[in-house]
């Protein structure tokens, strides 16, 4: 069973806040741990708002105007969500960077999971503007649990988990992933598909080789790549939970999110192996991609920090093992 005791749910209020809100209230019900609703407020100095400092704002009152606002609003999430019997703290913090701030939060409460809603933003939107949710899964310690939903959609009544996406690249890191997959599948009632995408090589256009011709050599490895799928769904242990193994040649940002569509998935529970630097810029993160573009949930694990998975998993698969280094 996973460990959690506290989750933390930074919200701005949105469709999709208040769908990662319903999953939150979920897993605190289940794990009987306490939950944090963090709402942060732009700094004024930053805010669409900072010309009324030259108009001579109070610019304390602004802000206990926005706090008194912003909790009457946490007030009645909790409320209109049903949250009875669910230990609540509610926050009201400021700050010019919210990922950092919600990030600085998770530490100091040591905070051991992340439920919160992301935009999606894609193009020049995405390039400009950033998200938030992509900046807390790259700086959180802890695991993060990402939801995306219609600005126009209403709060879910429940919430339904019957079939979870876990994308297997043979690591360390996600083999504790899996371990995670495995263990919600208990937890919602879910069946599980673990998924390899074998990448085809990439090569210079000048040697004039054609990327089908390619595809077509890796093609008989998918057999091979599922049977290691399911000798890994062995090695990762935990709950029974019904499995179906997938592998396929392709390119795993666009496979990946092709075969959550075709597969009804409603959590996708994926590791991330913290690229950093000049790396993460020019491989991108596929993580982050599918944070972004996912048409359900993405739990995202890391293969440091913090862990919820039992202490006998931990030691048998040591975080050295990844090769991976925090981002």
């Amino acid at each position: 069973m996973l460990h959690i005791q506290t989750i933390l749910h930074p919200t701005d209020f949105s469709a999709s806040a208040r769908a990662a809100l319903a999953q939150a209230l979920f897993l605190a019900r289940r794990y009987e741990a306490t939950l944090h609703l963090l709402h942060v407020i732009p700094l004024l100095g930053d805010d669409p708002l900072r010309g009324a400092f030259e108009a001579g704002i109070d610019e304390e009152a602004f802000y206990h105007r926005q706090r008194e606002a912003a909790d009457r609003h946490l007030r009645e999430l909790v409320a209109a969500a049903g949250a009875g019997g669910v230990p609540i703290e509610r926050v009201t913090t400021r700050g010019n960077a919210p990922g950092e701030t919600i990030d600085a939060f998770a530490r100091a409460r040591d905070v051991d999971l992340i439920v919160m809603g992301t935009h999606g933003r894609r193009g020049l939107r995405h390039m400009l503007l950033g998200s938030v949710a992509e900046e807390v899964v790259r700086r959180a310690d802890a695991p993060v649990m990402t939801v995306r939903a219609p600005e126009d959609a209403a709060p879910p009544a429940d919430v339904k988990v019957d079939r979870i996406l876990a994308p297997i690249d043979f690591s360390a890191a996600s083999l504790r992933a899996l371990r995670y997959a495995r263990e919600l599948a208990a937890l919602y009632g879910a069946s599980v598909d673990v998924l390899h995408i074998i990448e085809p090589a990439r090569y210079p256009a000048f040697y004039q080789l054609d990327p089908a011709a390619s595809e077509d050599v890796l093609r008989p490895l998918e057999d091979v790549a599922c049977s290691r799928l399911e000798a890994l769904f062995a090695q990762a242990g935990g709950p029974e939970a019904p499995a179906t193994f997938h592998a396929r040649v392709g390119y795993p940002p666009r496979d990946l999110l092709e075969a959550a569509d075709a597969l009804d998935t409603d959590l996708i529970v994926m590791a991330t192996h913290g690229l950093q630097g000049h790396r993460r810029f020019a491989l991108g993160s596929v993580t982050e991609r599918i944070v972004r573009g996912a048409p359900c949930p993405v739990l995202v694990t890391k293969p440091y920090g913090k862990s919820l998975l039992p202490a006998a998993f931990r030691a048998a698969v040591p975080v050295e093992a990844s090769g991976a280094q925090p981002a």
